[in-house]
C-alpha cells in the first residue's frame, strides 16, 4: 500500500540504432506536461511526486516535529549545553543565520512549487472535466496537500508569501506577501469548491493514506479556525515592537465554517473512535492503517527511505559501535523528544493515556532497561520498539517509515466543541 506513495523516478532508455540518432537533440522518451497530464495513469504518477514532497525530513519528516515545536512547558528536548546556537529554536535563542530555517523555508515552498504545478496542468489538460470522479479526485488531494503547506507555512512565519499558480506561468517571479487571513480564506473557498467532488475514505483503495472528502472538510475546518482565532501580527509602524495579538472582526464568520465542515465529518458517519487511544499509535508503529477509526489523512511515509517518527519519539535506545545487540534488536532510537517529568501529574490518576504516553524508562544497547533519572520522560505515542514483528534492523536509526497521523476524528471532535 505505502509503495503507491513512494515515488520511483527513472530514465527511459532507448536503444541507438546508429550514430545519427546519437546526435539527436529531442529526445524520443521525454515526459512533458502535454504527455504526463494527458493520459489517467500518468496523472496519477504526477500525484505521487506531490505526496513524495511531504515526506521530507525538513518537513513532517522530522522537523515539524521536533525542532520547531520542543517550546513549550510539555515539549522540549534536553539539552545540556546552556549556550546558545544559531539553530536553538527549540529555546527562542535562534538568530537570522540558522540554516533550519531556510532548509524549512525551501522545502515547503518546494511542495507549494509542486502541488500548484500539478493543479495547473490537471486544469488545462485536455481530459479534464467534472464527470471525471479519477480526475476530480486528484485534483482534490493535491488542493489539499497544497493547503497544509501553506497553512504549517503561516503557522510558522505569520505572512508570507503566497501564489497559486506555478513559477514558469509567472511574470514576476518574487510573490507579494498576503495577509494570513486572505490567504486562509483563498485556500477554505478553494476547498470548499472541490470537495463536493471527491471521495470517502472508505472509496479509496489506500484508505487514509489518501486525502479523502472527510479530510478535505477537516481541513477547511482547521484553516478557518486557525483564521478565526488570535495569532502575533507585527507593528508596521514601529520595527521595534513585537507586535500584539489580533483576530479578525469577522471572526465569527469563519468559526461557523468550522463548525459546519466539522458537522460534516461527524454527520458522515465514516470515522469513530472503537480504538483505544494506545492503539492508534501503536497501530501505526506496527504498520496497520485503519480505515474508518480516529484516523482521517496519516501521512504514508516509507520504510528506510523516509521519516522519523518513532526514532524520535518513545525511548531511547542506545547503540554500541554502530549497532545493537542481545534483546535489542530494532536498532538505535533517538528518543530527544522528550516530555516534562511534571507533565505526568497533569493526568488525572484514572486517565487511562498518563501511563502510555510518559515514558519513565529507555533501553541500553542490549535490550537492557533502565529507568530515566532526570527532567524529563520520554514521549511515548510512537516508538519503533512498539513494532510486535520487528521490521526494523540493529543497525537501523531513522527514516522508520511509521506513518504520521495529520487529521483525526479527534480533532475534529475537539474543533467541533
Amino acid at each position: 500500500m505505502k509503495l503507491k506513495y513512494f515515488i520511483l523516478t527513472g530514465l527511459a532508455l532507448t536503444a541507438l540504432s546508429s550514430c545519427d540518432d546519437y546526435l539527436e537533440v529531442e529526445a524520443p522518451s521525454k515526459y512533458t506536461n502535454e504527455y504526463v497530464f494527458n493520459k489517467e495513469s500518468e496523472i496519477e504518477y504526477a500525484l505521487n511526486g506531490v505526496y513524495a514532497k511531504m515526506l521530507n525530513n525538513n518537513t513532517y519528516g522530522s522537523k515539524y516535529l521536533t525542532t520547531f515545536c520542543f517550546n513549550s512547558d510539555v515539549d522540549f528536548n534536553a539539552n545540556s549545553n546552556e549556550a546558545s546556537a544559531n539553530n536553538t529554536y527549540r529555546r527562542f535563542d535562534c538568530n537570522s543565520e540558522g540554516s533550519d530555517l531556510a532548509s524549512t523555508w525551501s522545502a515547503a515552498y518546494s511542495g507549494v512549487e509542486t502541488a500548484n504545478n500539478f493543479i495547473y496542468n490537471l486544469q488545462n489538460s485536455e481530459i479534464y472535466n467534472d464527470e471525471n470522479e479519477a480526475l476530480t479526485q486528484m485534483m482534490g488531494e493535491a488542493k489539499v496537500i497544497r493547503a497544509i503547506f501553506y497553512n504549517d507555512l503561516i503557522d510558522l512565519w505569520g505572512d508570507i508569501p503566497f501564489n497559486l499558480n506555478p513559477t514558469y506561468t509567472k511574470e514576476n517571479f518574487v510573490d507579494p506577501i498576503v495577509d494570513r487571513t486572505e490567504i486562509r480564506k483563498q485556500l477554505i473557498n478553494d476547498l470548499i469548491s472541490i470537495a463536493p467532488k471527491m471521495k470517502f475514505s472508505s472509496e479509496i483503495e489506500n484508505t487514509v493514506e489518501r486525502i479523502s472528502k472527510e479530510a478535505c472538510w477537516a481541513m477547511i475546518a482547521r484553516l478557518a479556525l486557525s483564521a478565526g482565532g488570535y495569532s502575533l501580527h507585527p507593528d508596521k509602524e514601529n520595527a521595534a515592537s513585537r507586535g500584539k495579538m489580533q483576530r479578525p472582526e469577522n471572526y465569527k464568520e469563519f468559526y461557523q465554517i468550522a463548525r459546519d465542515y466539522c458537522d460534516s465529518v461527524i454527520t458522515s458517519g465514516t470515522h469513530a473512535l472503537t480504538l483505544s487511544y494506545q492503539d492508534v499509535f501503536t497501530n501505526e508503529c506496527n504498520f496497520i492503517v485503519s480505515n474508518a477509526d480516529d484516523v482521517i489523512f496519516e501521512i504514508p511515509f516509507t520504510k528506510k527511505t523516509s521519516g522519523n517518527i518513532g526514532y524520535d519519539q518513545g525511548p531511547t535506545g542506545n547503540n554500541y559501535e554502530g549497532y545493537t545487540e542481545g534483546l535489542n534488536t530494532w536498532g538505535k532510537a533517538g528518543g530527544g523528544a522528550r516530555l516534562a517529568a511534571h507533565y505526568r501529574y497533569s493526568f488525572d490518576e484514572l486517565d487511562l493515556r498518563r501511563d502510555f504516553i510518559n515514558g519513565m524508562w529507555y533501553y541500553l544497547y542490549d535490550g537492557t532497561p533502565s529507568i530515566r533519572a532526570d527532567y524529563t520522560v520520554h514521549n511515548n505515542k510512537w516508538s519503533k520498539f512498539w513494532n510486535s514483528r520487528n521490521d526494523f534492523e540493529t543497525i537501523s536509526e531513522g527514516s522508520t517509515g511509521i506513518n504520521y497521523p495529520y487529521l483525526r476524528y479527534t480533532d475534529v471532535l475537539l474543533m467541533f466543541a
